[in-house]
């Protein structure tokens, strides 16, 4: 089965070019999401504002390495085929900025961390929030949906959406 995967998010302030190096904010979101099984973006939040990295820098540094991550993860799950290619939205709708991934030095940076971060106990539920995990289609070799939210509960999704299910 092929499904092409094209990644494509709204930037507000982060159509800005980057202050911080792009290894340097990966590595700090990276770092917290390795010691903690749960998260949410207020944690990653936190930890971007201790180290003294700009929100703009920090939103591409969550958005390129969770394409990463949710790619890696996907890696021999099923035949996808990803879009190499990203783009960059503003508030209007405009394209600010656009290129091939495997030169965006956020996410090859995303890419080389997720070698060393993925047994961390929080990489698996990042990875799951990757919007080409979600729009992954069921297949033979990557199963039923309800088996990807077999691997969510084995991680721990959130109280909240337990209630619903």
């Amino acid at each position: 089965m092929r499904c092409v995967l094209i990644v494509m998010f709204v930037v507000g302030a982060c159509g800005s070019r980057p202050q911080t190096p792009p290894e340097a904010a990966v590595a700090c979101l990276v770092e917290t999401i390795a010691v903690h099984a749960a998260f949410t973006e207020d944690d990653l939040d936190a930890a971007r504002a201790k180290a003294g990295i700009p929100a703009p820098d920090a939103d591409r540094a969550f958005k390129f390495t969770q394409i990463a991550w949710g790619r890696d993860f996907l890696r021999g799950r099923g035949d996808f085929k990803f879009a190499p290619d990203y783009l960059l939205f503003n508030g209007a709708g405009d394209v600010i900025e656009s290129g091939l991934l495997s030169t965006q030095p956020h996410f090859v940076a995303a890419m080389a961390a997720v070698k060393n971060y993925a047994s961390s106990p929080g990489s698996s539920r990042f990875a799951l929030m990757s919007a080409d995990v979600q729009a992954a289609p069921t297949s033979p070799d990557y199963g039923p949906t309800r088996n990807r939210w077999s691997i969510v509960e084995r991680i721990g999704r959130p109280a909240s959406s337990r209630a619903g299910a």
